[in-house]
């Protein structure tokens, strides 16, 4: 891993130490360091089949999500399937396409949100701070969205999906539903303090960038 990658996961080591914790945690969750990592892999599938096939003999009609200022439903996909692990390539060939991989996954359907979503931590977004975001969902479509600091940028950011997908895209924004939201990585500002003895220590104060992606709904046939 590279060392900008290991100093913000150890921020106390020097590089090099960074660089030598990062690399053994990766070992670690990839399985590397066992005796034998194939066995283990296989046994590690054979648990997230086990999983997997308790669910889909289930059939959840939602998922139901509880928490401080959360409470949302998640409908599911008719039909839908719950996957993880090792898959079989189009080749034929078995494998694990996503290696650390300890998650199973399944299809939602986008009309079938209902309910409120909260954050529980603030958003630094490109140097402007977004505190107490939330987002409340009917029948998959966002019909309100708030936040108790930064309000105007995060509309100002939802609005900007819109605008793009109706002016870029084409879409129809009556039509348009939050298919991928996220958290990534903006730009780092450095700061110095004065320290003992003439020296100067370095402050990096990193902010965020929030994306959302808009995507037109489809008629059902």
């Amino acid at each position: 891993p590279g060392v900008s990658w290991a100093k913000r996961m150890f921020p106390d080591l020097d590089p090099l130490e960074a660089q030598t914790k990062l690399s053994e945690a990766i070992f670690l969750a990839s399985r590397v360091v066992e005796d034998d990592p194939v066995q283990a892999w296989k046994e590690h599938n054979t648990a997230l089949r086990k999983k997997t096939d308790w669910l889909n003999g289930r059939n959840f009609k939602d998922l139901h999500f509880t928490g401080p200022g959360t409470d949302l439903k998640v409908g599911l996909a008719d039909d839908h399937e719950w996957m993880g692990g090792a898959s079989q390539a189009q080749n034929g060939v078995i494998c694990n396409p996503n290696i650390p991989s300890e998650e199973v996954f399944t299809t939602p359907h986008y009309l079938r949100v209902e309910g409120h979503v909260s954050s529980t931590k603030p958003l630094s977004h490109q140097g402007s701070l977004i505190d107490e975001i939330r987002v409340e969902f009917k029948e998959g479509a966002i019909v309100d969205a708030k936040a108790s600091k930064g309000e105007k940028i995060f509309k100002k950011v939802l609005e900007s999906a819109i605008a793009n997908a109706e002016n870029n895209h084409q879409l129809d924004v009556d039509s348009l539903y939050v298919s991928e939201a996220f958290v990534g990585k903006s730009m780092t500002m450095k700061r110095w303090r004065p320290r003992a003895r003439g020296r100067i220590g370095k402050i990096l104060k990193p902010f965020s960038n929030l994306t959302i992606i808009v995507t037109e709904r489809k008629e059902a046939a």
